[in-house]
């Protein structure tokens, strides 16, 4: 696949996102409260836990089809933790000297 190629489909990807993230809160402030409101409010609770379900089990089903990619820099968090431990071996060298 080409570099070009995988920005687009990218791109693709978080355009649906994106609209499904908006069109989901849209439906949850309308149709759930609706449902909640005249119908039943387990039910209104039921319709998204079940959707949440079929999210996780659509991601799992597709998690062996992801691309996996070894990252190529180091992760900053090592760096920040290092940083941490001298901070903290600075400070208490700090209290012991005074």
């Amino acid at each position: 696949m080409s570099v070009v190629q995988d920005r687009l489909e990218k791109k693709s990807f978080f355009n649906w996102f994106y609209f499904a993230i908006n069109w989901g809160s849209c439906l949850a402030v309308t149709v759930i409260v609706y449902i909640q409101d005249s119908v039943s409010w387990a039910i209104g609770f039921a319709i998204p836990a079940a959707a949440m379900a079929l999210a996780v089990l659509t991601f799992l089903a597709g998690s062996s089809l992801y691309t996996h990619v070894e990252p190529t820099e180091r992760c900053s968090l090592a760096f920040d933790h290092r940083l941490y431990l001298q901070l903290e071996l600075n400070l208490r060298e700090l209290k012991e000297n005074n």
